[in-house]
């Protein structure tokens, strides 16, 4: 779930890549990426996944048959920091992402 102040603050990107979606969660000012979810086929996430898990900030949130549920961060500056109202949106969203990231469950 996302936190209340968060209402009119971010935009949502579907993107896909070969059979795995993307739901690309960015700060309305300055657009940086504040975390994706992703739906991966258990044999791609298999045979690529895991193996991300070693370079990148990617995880496992959940499965379901044969899908596999992803949440990645970024791994770099997403905003600029010669601007400081990118900044300081960026920021305020951030430091929500470990708690939504934990809201996340799988329901049949």
């Amino acid at each position: 779930m996302l936190p209340s102040k968060w209402h009119d603050n971010y935009d949502v990107v579907e993107l896909k890549h070969e059979d795995i979606i993307a739901f690309r969660f960015t700060s309305r000012v300055g657009k940086g990426e504040l975390f994706r979810v992703e739906v991966w086929p258990e044999d791609q996430w298999e045979s690529k996944g895991i193996e991300l898990t070693k370079i990148i900030h990617i995880s496992k949130i959940g499965e379901l048959g044969e899908t596999v549920y992803a949440f990645e961060t970024p791994t770099d500056v997403q905003y600029d920091p010669n601007n400081q109202k990118d900044m300081e949106q960026y920021t305020l969203l951030k430091q929500d992402v470990g708690q939504i990231k934990a809201s996340f469950e799988v329901k049949k």
